[in-house]
């Protein structure tokens, strides 16, 4: 039987909570600083045809993960920020 004092159980419970929550915290803001990153580099992708070009490519790539659905996302925005600026008055 171990003879260790309840508080430093529940110090070290505490303390790899702790370490979570950091490490958890440092991986959102790498993926949000990725996600900044992209958007950055897609904003030049501004006209529809421009837009349909990268999508067609986009569709053709073999990879159909998490990167490729956000690619289309954010060109989805582009083309409706497009759209918003471009309505005939």
């Amino acid at each position: 039987m171990t003879n260790t004092a309840p508080h430093t159980v529940t110090l070290t419970r505490m303390g790899q909570l702790w370490t979570t929550v950091r490490d958890e915290a440092r991986t959102h803001r790498a993926a949000r600083a990725d996600q900044r990153r992209m958007r950055a580099e897609l904003a030049a992708y501004r006209t529809p045809a421009e837009i349909s070009d990268l999508l067609a490519v986009v569709d053709g790539s073999p990879r159909h993960d998490q990167d490729v659905a956000q690619i289309r996302t954010i060109l989805a925005h582009n083309l409706a920020d497009y759209h918003r600026t471009h309505v005939a008055s």
